[in-house]
């Protein structure tokens, strides 16, 4: 297949019922797929995508991040799109969370005590968590009342923790995710925060 198209768009219709950018680039389709494709007519083919669809509601997430009341809707958008929108999963899509923020520094404790550096910060945690942590109160969380938290992963990393009962720092291993800010990485950060008066 030796054919050199322009970038000049004039669409197409194929015989195949796809809407190519030139009769060139239609041809060249043709030639490298080995197929039989011919001009139907010069301008976009037109769609023939049913509506048709019932009111039942079966959520159904699209790879463009909507969420549609079924499967016919969605595949409705599949058509109208060329086939750019797909089936990504069932139930409704996860709305998409913030992902930049300032960094003012306009402390927040979350309900997983942690503290977050601004309102923006702790809102990313929330949508991430899908509203599990929440405010708790403005200001920094106070680390030093807080329970010991080892983490849901499987690392082993060794950090001190206040014990608010013995009155003193102590070592836990941290499996190095979650937890919370009473989490020190050196018990010399964790007397100094939690001990000195």
């Amino acid at each position: 297949c030796d054919l050199a198209c322009s970038l000049i768009y004039a669409p197409v219709c194929g015989s195949d019922g796809k809407t190519y950018p030139s009769e060139c680039s239609m041809e060249a389709t043709a030639c490298i797929d080995e197929v039989v494709i011919t001009k139907v007519h010069d301008g976009p083919c037109e769609t023939k995508c049913s509506a048709a669809c019932t009111k039942e509601y079966n959520p159904q997430c699209g790879t463009d991040g909507v969420t549609y009341a079924n499967p016919c809707t969605l595949e409705y958008a599949k058509c109208k799109s060329d086939g750019e929108i797909t089936f990504d999963h069932a139930g409704p899509c996860k709305p998409k969370c913030p992902t930049v923020c300032t960094l003012e520094y306009n402390p927040q404790c979350g309900t997983d005590g942690r503290t977050y550096g601004n309102p923006c910060q702790l809102k990313v945690a929330e949508c991430e968590s899908d509203g599990r942590i929440t405010l708790d109160h403005p200001g920094e969380c106070d680390a030093c009342s807080l329970k010991k938290v080892v983490g849901p992963c499987r690392g082993a990393f060794r950090r001190y923790y206040f014990d608010s009962v013995s009155g003193k720092c102590e070592e836990f291993v941290y499996g190095g995710c979650g937890g919370n800010d009473n989490n020190f990485k050196t018990l010399d950060a964790c007397q100094k925060r939690c001990m000195e008066e």
